[in-house]
């Protein structure tokens, strides 16, 4: 799942970082010559890493790497206010989508839109230190609401 986020979020691992250089060896595994001890001392660089991850920051990249749509439609809507789809909600008398999904919708994207601006130099541990900003933000079930947006997806367009 946390290559899945890189992924979506353009960063790779095809640079020269440790971790990077960590990530493309468990990835890999022992089939393309890595020795034992590599691959030993790969996935401890990883779970030093991954473990810095909040039970809430893994639950966030689990929902991110399964909401490519909604990651996309950000992207293209970082910079707009969509405060204004709750008043479009409103008026439509919610038909097409709840305006808690809309909610969910503004606070999913005032967290991401860090994230979606940044490129992060092709470098994941600058992506896990941004993606752990979450906690400064105060946003109550993040993973949720990305779940919500996501599944919504649809009707949020």
């Amino acid at each position: 799942n946390f290559s899945a986020a890189l992924q979506l979020f353009h960063v790779s691992v095809e640079t020269n970082g440790d971790l990077s250089t960590a990530l493309q060896l468990c990835k890999k595994g022992v089939a393309q010559d890595t020795s034992l001890s590599e691959l030993h001392g790969a996935v401890d660089k990883v779970e030093k890493i991954i473990s810095k991850l909040s039970e809430d920051d893994n639950a966030i990249i689990e929902q991110l790497s399964r909401s490519s749509e909604l990651l996309t439609f950000l992207r293209d809507v970082v910079d707009e206010d969509l405060r204004n789809l709750i008043d479009a909600v409103e008026e439509h008398s919610e038909q097409f989508v709840n305006e808690s999904t809309v909610s969910h919708l503004i606070e999913v994207k005032r967290y991401l839109q860090p994230l979606l601006k940044d490129n992060f130099d092709d470098d994941p541990e600058k992506f896990i230190l941004k993606l752990q900003h979450y906690g400064e933000l105060s946003i109550k079930n993040l993973p949720q609401k990305i779940s919500d947006c996501s599944i919504n997806f649809h009707s949020l367009k």
